[in-house]
């Protein structure tokens, strides 16, 4: 086994290597294209393009509108959930190297618990009651301009309501 010192020893060393990393590490072929398409990490409809960028493995999902970009270690975050340390310790096994990383774990969230309500009225009480009166009929949430023109048909856990723009 080759040692690293570094972790931009370990970049290095997976420069121009990822069209076999990434499948390696459960990322199949064809998402590995120039190409727009379903996003292998969050679902995402034609939100995804892999462009390998000077050979780093990069990447763009749109994600709903919230545009994610990154190299090979954060695609395998987005699709696996793992922590950087976790996708670094991946590719070093991948690779040979040894390295001085903690092992990589199955990352496992425990379930959000239910917040309390704020005694005096908070921002976070209008939100709750803006959210219990949204409608998340799919024909309502598809007739916003955004989700026709994104061609979007279906809720997908949208609502939409009127909100007063007070805090």
């Amino acid at each position: 086994m080759t040692a690293f010192h570094s972790t931009a020893d370990l970049i290095r060393a997976a420069q121009y290597r990822w069209l076999e990393i990434h499948p390696a590490l459960g990322i199949p072929a064809e998402y590995l294209t120039n190409k727009h398409r379903d996003c292998f990490g969050c679902g995402g409809t034609n939100r995804f393009r892999w462009d390998d960028r000077d050979g780093r493995g990069t990447f763009v999902c749109g994600g709903g509108g919230n545009t994610l970009t990154g190299d090979g270690f954060d695609l395998l975050m987005h699709v696996h959930g793992w922590t950087r340390q976790e996708a670094f310790r991946a590719v070093s096994e991948y690779l040979g190297l040894a390295s001085s990383l903690p092992p990589r774990k199955a990352v496992q969230r425990p379930p959000e618990a239910p917040r309390p309500a704020s005694p005096t009225g908070s921002t976070a009480d209008y939100a709750r009651a803006l959210w219990a009166r949204v409608n998340r009929d799919d024909a309502v949430v598809a007739g916003h301009p955004y989700c026709r023109a994104k061609r979007i048909d279906w809720a997908a856990g949208a609502g939409r309501g009127r909100a007063t723009g007070k805090l």
